[in-house]
């Protein structure tokens, strides 16, 4: 695709975890604190319908206790509350994604979701690959156990 087409490419980091975050036990049961353990949404206008996402931990020590699941959703709710995040006063309104709204995002077949792509990711399995059309993505926290320094969530999607 030429650069002058529309966007080739969207890289941003989506979550920051320090060794004070805390886990969420079932985060599709509910969500975490957004920007503590819990994403958030993201990805909704920049990468909607992108089809090859990379997600990596960036400063992940072997050994540090973080476990991150990945999660995507094709909920039409999703562009809903990123248009009315331009405008509130829009017929929209005040949108949120009810967790049940979530999916884990499945690994590769090839790896039945286990080996070195895999999800949830850890410091042993810092990198994971999806691909398919989602319209927003989210990291969350869900386990935590002697962790040492920070880590972030860095996601990468092309179309």
């Amino acid at each position: 695709m030429a650069s002058a087409a529309g966007q080739n490419r969207v890289y941003k980091t989506i979550l920051t975890l320090n060794p004070s975050s805390t886990a969420v036990a079932a985060p599709l049961a509910g969500y975490g604190t957004t920007g503590l353990n819990d994403s958030g949404p993201y990805a909704m206008n920049e990468a909607m319908g992108f089809t090859k996402w990379t997600f990596s931990l960036i400063g992940a020590v072997a050994g540090s206790g973080y476990t991150v699941t990945l999660y995507g959703t094709n909920d039409p709710k999703a562009y809903k509350a990123w248009m009315s995040s331009f405008n509130p006063q829009s017929p929209h309104g005040n949108v949120t994604l009810p967790a049940s709204s979530w999916f884990v995002l499945p690994g590769p077949s090839e790896q039945s979701g286990t080996g070195t792509i895999a999800n949830p990711m850890t410091p042993a399995t810092p990198l994971f690959q999806f691909s398919g059309t989602l319209l927003a993505v989210r990291a969350v926290l869900t386990s935590v156990t002697a962790a040492a320094g920070s880590v972030q969530v860095a996601v990468e999607a092309v179309p």
